[in-house]
């Protein structure tokens, strides 16, 4: 009769009347009216990256009047209010074998963020005194603007660059590295090539014992040590020569050391010798430098690769002046003319930020107006040769947004190779040849921020 009664009674559906199963298990009892929600979320299921994973949490409120803010109860499907804002808590960095480290930004009320990798770069590091500090960044790198008594009373750095390889670089650095010094100024060369140094052999000098290589591996504890004298008063050198394997290719922190030392020479003027190409450690001496020329030659494939490394040391520039990754990875796309953004020209390029973020246009608006490189054509046979300059300058404005200037040119003279051949200055040997007077102007307008005027 049980059985009939019990058969006849209606069932209750499946699932009706019955408290749902928690998603794992909670302490009984009460503890487990007492635990809060943060130990909610650390006994939730992590993901397969081992972080936890975000979603709603099944938590039961329970108000309270007149006492502390409510606590997270487990029983109600209910969404955690969102926390009082707080700094983010930075975990410590993990190196893999050499490889970039992470930093794990996340809160303990907050769905998890993305991980940012970061390449790893040496610290800060306490600064001797009469020691200066070269920016490792190029947001700190390229000098600020100052008043031109402030200019004056300072050091500077020139750097002398280009596109190709023997185009004349060394030659106008050593002619114009004299021509300061005839006029009082106490200048030293630094010939910052260091896969083809040659600028000892310009000046008319033998191999120095100790180069910058030398500073280099530390095989010379200060950099005065490796400076020798050139036998032109106030004028001296840093000769860059050496023989072992990868000189040309330092490393970061050797890059920042060398700066560091350069800029800490008790000189008026630091004039560099910066070697062919766009490569990262010649791109960063002639942006870290307050006066940067770029020499080319009347030649297709010079003022091809002039424009090309004016166009790399701007992007460059503009990279090192981003505030976030999203903004890094547009001004990396922007260099390939092939980009899916569609960015052809630095007013495109600043467009996709603005559409990413807004703002960081302010700062790279104020990289590309302060960016001023200097042209200088050499080896000019004909009179239209010297429109080669105008021409890079307007080149320059019209499809990359910087002012450039034109600071001067150096005609063909047959006294040069000669002078080079007997291993002699030939500013010095023959100061009286049209070259010589072409690098005394260009020194002059250098010196004053003069530019070449624009002729027919």
């Amino acid at each position: 009769m049980e059985g009939a009664a019990d058969a006849c009674r209606p069932r209750r559906p499946r699932g009706v009347g019955r408290r749902p199963r928690p998603a794992f298990l909670v302490p009984r009892g009460r503890g487990r009216l007492r635990q809060p929600a943060r130990q909610l979320h650390a006994r939730a299921p992590r993901g397969s990256d081992g972080y936890r994973t975000p979603g709603q949490v099944r938590v039961r409120v329970r108000r309270r009047p007149h006492r502390q803010p409510t606590r997270a109860r487990f029983g109600l499907h209910r969404a955690l209010r969102p926390a009082p804002p707080r700094p983010p808590r930075v975990a410590p960095a993990h190196g893999y074998g050499g490889g970039p480290g992470r930093l794990a930004l996340r809160d303990e009320l907050h769905a998890s963020r993305d991980v940012e990798v970061l390449s790893p770069q040496p610290g800060p590091r306490r600064l001797r005194p009469g020691e200066c500090h070269v920016p490792t960044s190029m947001m700190e790198a390229v000098p600020a603007v100052l008043p031109a008594s402030a200019a004056r009373q300072r050091r500077q750095v020139w750097s002398v660059g280009g596109g190709k390889g023997g185009i004349g670089k060394s030659l106008i650095t050593a002619a114009l590295g004299y021509q300061l010094a005839r006029v009082g100024r106490k200048v030293v060369l630094v010939d910052a090539d260091l896969g083809g140094a040659n600028l000892h052999t310009c000046l008319g000098l033998a191999g120095p014992s100790l180069t910058l290589g030398d500073f280099i591996c530390r095989r010379a504890d200060r950099i005065e040590d490796v400076m020798v004298e050139t036998g032109v008063p106030g004028l001296r050198l840093i000769s860059g020569a050496s023989d072992f394997l990868g000189a040309a290719n330092i490393k970061y922190a050797q890059k920042v050391r060398v700066l560091n030392r350069i800029r800490a020479l008790d000189v008026d003027i630091i004039l560099m010798d910066l070697g062919a190409g766009t490569s990262f450690n010649i791109i960063d001496f002639f942006l870290v430098s307050d006066v940067g020329i770029l020499t080319v030659v009347p030649e297709p494939t010079s003022i091809e690769n002039g424009y090309r490394f004016i166009k790399s040391a701007l992007y460059r520039r503009l990279r090192g002046a981003a505030t976030n990754g999203t903004v890094r990875t547009i001004v990396d796309s922007a260099l390939d003319h092939k980009n899916p953004l569609g960015i052809r020209t630095p007013l495109d390029l600043l467009a996709a930020v603005e559409r990413e973020d807004p703002a960081s246009v302010p700062v790279l608006k104020q990289q590309l107006t302060s960016f001023h490189p200097r042209f200088v054509v050499n080896q000019v046979r004909d009179p239209s040769d010297v429109s080669i300059g105008h021409q890079l300058v307007t080149a320059c404005a019209r499809h990359l947004g910087v002012k450039a200037t034109y600071a001067g040119y150096v005609p063909f003279d047959d006294s040069v190779w000669r002078c080079v051949r007997q291993r002699r200055l030939f500013a010095s040997a023959m100061p009286d040849c049209p070259s010589a007077q072409k690098v005394r102007e260009l020194a002059r307008g250098l010196m004053q921020g003069e530019s070449l005027a624009l002729t027919w």
